[in-house]
């Protein structure tokens, strides 16, 4: 298959996985009699149809049946229940759809420069898809993690689409530019300010990319966006506290930022009620189910429905610290902030003021929960939202509409500059693969091709290497923010053939270690897998003991523990 060939069923199945999950999605809402108005359906039922979808890929991982023709079967079987009839509103999907547009030659591109992607949202589907199950993986920080982006992610990776999860993580930046849209509108904003305010989400240059990847941001974008603009709607019909909490609870399913963000919408939403307690109930409960594939999985696994939540381990911290200077983004920031202000005064006050208590309290719950600049995405969409609605006033359409336009541009060209800067779209249809490989540090994927020779059951441990897309075999895989399993044996058993019998009495046939990436993240993280020089002596002896390797490329070797 060519390049253009493999791009062009890339772009067609993943326009048919949209579509899929609009339809399914459509159809869940009917069946539970949900109500959503025009404006914040599209997004509505996409985000039910990937938590139909994620919930049915969790079910059958947690029933040992994680197996590609089990996973494509129910996939199927679910499209067949969709309801296909489902009118869209393309013109609302038009603006954020043309701005995504400049991102879709990323999106198609080989997702193998994507640091977090190879680490865990495709790492851990496709580790599932190895294990054939659902397993709990302890070693492993972002194993814990809200897991709704992966599981929908697993139906493609199992058909061998590794470029559809970040053309669907696209699509819901569409989804969520015209749920923005919809919610700027809901408070005063007119419709082309609206519109506007939708486009420049996607290009905000705190996202930096992240939208052409596959990720997780959009998910919760789309799902809260949506939940927030049924919470400020004045008409109160029954089932819609209901279908904003459940919206609410899959943005949790979907990102950790969305916990926080799920007591916001909830204030919001009894704020702007009549019946505060029992709306606020209903949005409660609502919220629970939402996030189920998230706490529940997490239940079943660990124990600990809450988990990483509250967990303290040596790393998490670093997880937790993550800081960049807001600085950079002060450009179209501060412009933002103010002209959401003038909605204050323009705009319809009530829901104006509770849409920027929202973006304040987002705000600080960014401080608590990382302070990574896309994180503060959806601070950023209130923000815009306000500014739209200062539209109101003929001072307002000047300041606001002058804003936007100049925030949207801005983003334009930033992301087209980033675009060129990652070579990858420059670099021609033959010559993407070998361009984002070459963003690889210390690339382990020449050691990882050679696998595809090992015996079907074997079982490997990565050592300094937290990336495990797309090994082809069993394997364990400890993030950057954990301590290798072999730190304890290496530093208590009394020799290397000590620690080697121990490896295979856990089941383990190989060794992956990648020195050079040992080396790079050992500054930051604790990665070493011995902690004092006796452990670091052993683990030499070991790998003494373990040579030659059976694969090497570059500082990644494949070492097997038997014969």
């Amino acid at each position: 298959m060519t390049s253009l060939e493999r791009l062009a069923l890339a772009l067609a199945s993943g326009l048919l996985w949209c579509v899929v999950l609009l339809a399914v999605g459509a159809r869940a809402r009917r069946l539970a009699r949900l109500p959503a108005r025009p404006g914040e359906r599209q997004a509505t039922d996409f985000v039910l149809g990937g938590w139909v979808v994620g919930a049915t890929m969790l079910l059958c991982g947690l029933l040992g049946a994680f197996r590609p023709a089990v996973l494509l079967l129910a996939a199927g079987g679910l499209a067949a229940c969709g309801r296909w009839k489902a009118p869209v509103r393309w013109r609302d999907l038009a603006p954020p759809g043309a701005a995504c547009l400049v991102l879709l030659p990323l999106a198609l591109a080989p997702p193998f420069f994507f640091y977090d992607a190879l680490v865990y949202h495709l790492a851990l589907p496709w580790q599932a898809l190895q294990d054939g199950r659902i397993a709990p993986h302890p070693e492993d920080l972002f194993a814990a993690f809200p897991p709704l982006a992966q599981l929908v992610a697993a139906a493609p990776l199992a058909a061998g689409l590794d470029r559809v999860p970040a053309l669907l993580h696209l699509a819901s930046f569409v989804l969520a530019g015209g749920a923005l849209a919809a919610l700027a509108h809901r408070i005063g904003a007119p419709s082309w300010m609206a519109a506007l305010a939708g486009a420049a989400l996607p290009l905000l240059p705190a996202l930096a990319l992240v939208p052409g990847l596959p990720a997780a941001e959009g998910w919760l974008l789309a799902a809260l966006l949506a939940a927030l603009s049924i919470a400020l709607d004045p008409r109160e019909r029954p089932g819609r506290a209901a279908l904003a909490g459940f919206l609410l609870g899959c943005g949790s399913a979907a990102r950790l930022q969305g916990i926080a963000w799920t007591l916001i919408g909830i204030g919001v939403l009894a704020a702007s009620s009549r019946r505060p307690l029992r709306r606020a109930a209903a949005a409660a409960a609502g919220a629970i189910a939402g996030s189920a594939p998230w706490w529940l999985k997490n239940l079943l696994l660990l124990g600990s429905p809450f988990a990483p939540v509250g967990w303290r381990r040596e790393g998490i911290d670093l997880a937790r610290a993550l800081v960049a200077a807001l600085a950079p983004h002060l450009s179209y920031l501060l412009p933002l902030s103010l002209a959401a202000l003038l909605a204050l005064v323009s705009g319809r006050a009530r829901p104006c003021l509770l849409l920027g208590t929202a973006a304040l309290a987002g705000l600080l719950a960014w401080g608590a929960t990382g302070t990574l600049p896309r994180f503060l995405a959806p601070t950023l969409a209130a923000l815009l939202a306000l500014t739209a609605a200062a539209g109101r006033t003929p001072a307002g359409r000047w300041a606001g509409g002058l804003v936007l336009a100049s925030v949207t541009a801005l983003g334009m060209l930033f992301t087209l500059r980033e675009v060129k800067r990652l070579g990858i779209v420059p670099a021609g249809l033959e010559g993407q693969q070998a361009a984002a490989e070459a963003m690889l540090s210390n690339d382990p994927l020449p050691v990882f091709e050679a696998a595809g020779f090992l015996p079907a059951d074997s079982r490997a441990l990565f050592v300094g290497e937290p990336r495990g897309f797309p090994f082809p075999r069993r394997f364990v895989c400890p993030s950057q923010h954990d301590v290798s399993p072999l730190r304890g044996p290496l530093e208590r058993l009394p020799s290397a053939g000590a620690v080697r019998d121990w490896l295979l009495q856990q089941g383990y046939t190989h060794l992956l270690i990648n020195r050079g990436e040992l080396a790079r993240l050992a500054g930051r993280y604790p990665v070493l897998p011995w902690a004092s020089e006796a452990g670091r002596l052993r683990f030499q002896e070991l790998l003494d003991l373990l040579a030659p390797p059976v694969a090497r490329a570059g500082e990644a070797g494949l070492f097997a523990l038997g014969p």
